[in-house]
């Protein structure tokens, strides 16, 4: 048992090794590349006001574009990592798997993957832009000016909300998966759930109709599609799988 354990620990923190070292070479190549990365996240305001970012941003201390430099690095790096992190949860946890549960794993990270794609794309095309138009939208004759440090962190906060709005699916299929929810509950409280679902989209977007009614669509739609597609029926029969590695 003792063994065990020291092993999977062993795996654990090579799994962390790997994930971090691939975080580091991102932040590097993301602080060389700032230039080109700020045209990216800055592209919903200039498309808006029609100019670059350096005739929009502002910096008010001396620190601070050093600062939003190195955090603009971090979350990039973050953000091109999850494909590496996803690959390290199946190599740790795929080794103790049956065959039919590691589809099973696959299915989920890489549904998990698609998801946060999505949302980003999201994010970036749809609700950021109406974001910028909603709260700019008082502005008489006058090109408003951002500080940079709190435009990259909004950006990336936003990014990491609804990422994980998102990944409601996947919670929903991982606790039908293991017996904590079952398909009767969700269809008993499915007006509730959709009040809920409304409530949510409300506070992660912004005061824009619009952009609320889709996220909640969306949600509304994927929660009635694991309802129809997730069986409540699923067991572990394990005298009919063999354990196999990766």
């Amino acid at each position: 048992m003792k063994k065990t354990i020291i092993k999977v620990i062993k795996e654990l923190k090579v799994a962390l090794i790997v994930w971090l070292f691939f975080i580091l070479i991102c932040f590097v190549s993301c602080y060389i590349w700032r230039d080109l990365i700020y045209n990216i996240i800055t592209k919903p305001i200039t498309s808006v006001f029609g100019k670059n970012y350096n005739s929009l941003f502002i910096y008010t201390s001396i620190f601070e574009s050093f600062t939003a430099d190195l955090l603009l690095s971090f979350y990039s790096s973050l953000l091109l990592s999850i494909p590496i992190l996803l690959i390290c949860c199946y190599w740790f946890f795929a080794k103790s798997l049956y065959q039919f549960e590691k589809k099973i794993l696959r299915f989920i990270l890489s549904l998990s993957l698609m998801l946060t794609v999505t949302s980003m794309f999201f994010v970036y095309c749809c609700l950021l832009p109406r974001f910028i138009v909603f709260f700019t939208s008082n502005v008489n004759n006058a090109t408003p000016m951002f500080k940079i440090i709190d435009y990259v962190i909004t950006f990336f906060h936003l990014f990491l909300i609804v990422s994980l709005l998102f990944q409601f699916p996947v919670i929903i299929i991982l606790l039908i998966k293991f017996g904590i929810l079952k398909k009767k509950f969700l269809k008993k409280y499915r007006k509730h759930s959709i009040v809920i679902i409304f409530i949510i989209s409300a506070i992660v977007t912004p005061p824009d109709v619009l952009s609320q009614i889709v996220i909640a669509l969306f949600l509304i739609l994927v929660y009635e599609v694991t309802i129809f597609c997730t069986k409540n029926d699923f067991k572990k029969n394990k005298n009919n799988f063999k354990k196999t590695d990766i």
